[in-house]
């Protein structure tokens, strides 16, 4: 029997900020929160609006590093996700809407051997500039949509246990899977979830999921 999957977005979820809007508010003009705003109105996709959200940020790599390490603390309990995947208690896999540089940094290197999909970005003077590699992971909305990452990890098993923690808009996808979810309290996916009536359980720090791996 496989053991169970556990897909886990990274901004606002693994880590208790969303770190990519953190360095936002720090380092970018102002004008960011316009695309952010057209956004969260489903105006533009995610991508189209960091393209432009990150092109106002001209700032260094390191300086970005900086800010992130400031603001980037780790949800209570996620020592205890990469614990049981190190043990093969679960198969964990991190998918976000966020950016590599930033979510290697603030994991470390014992993180290595997890699975994660992420964008890239290159920082500089002039903007950064934002690259989307997982073409293959695509949507409308998404450059990582989390329903491809549970659809491509749960293989050919359809009775496989699948978990999915997350919090923001760009979880919401997967209010439209099997998962069984785990959305931080009163954030965008479990009003996303409430609204259609889909059932999760509201979390605060990882407890619940580390008990629901340990008692089904």
């Amino acid at each position: 029997m496989s053991v169970p999957l556990l897909v886990c977005d990274f901004d606002g979820t693994l880590a208790l900020q969303d770190v990519g809007d953190a360095l936002c508010r720090r380092l970018a003009d102002p004008s960011w929160t316009t695309w952010e705003q057209a956004w969260h109105r489903r105006e533009v996709s995610l991508p189209e609006a960091q393209r432009h959200m990150w092109e106002t940020v001209r700032a260094s790599e390191a300086e970005l590093l900086a800010v992130a390490h400031e603001v980037g603390a780790l949800r209570p309990g996620a020592a205890g996700l990469l614990e049981a995947h190190e043990e093969g208690r679960v198969e964990l896999v991190l998918a976000s809407g966020g950016f590599r540089f930033y979510i290697e940094a603030l994991l470390g290197p014992r993180w290595d051997p997890v699975c994660l999909y992420a964008n890239e970005l290159e920082a500089g003077a002039t903007g950064a500039v934002c690259h989307f590699p997982h073409t293959e992971l695509h949507s409308p909305l998404y450059a990582v949509d989390k329903s491809k990452v549970i659809a491509r990890h749960r293989g050919d098993d359809p009775n496989r246990r699948v978990i999915f923690v997350g919090d923001g808009s760009s979880d919401v996808s997967v209010t439209d899977t099997d998962a069984e979810i785990f959305a931080v309290k009163g954030r965008a996916l479990a009003l996303a979830c409430n609204d259609a009536g889909r059932t999760y359980v509201p979390i605060e720090t990882f407890q619940p999921v580390l008990d629901a791996l340990t008692h089904p």
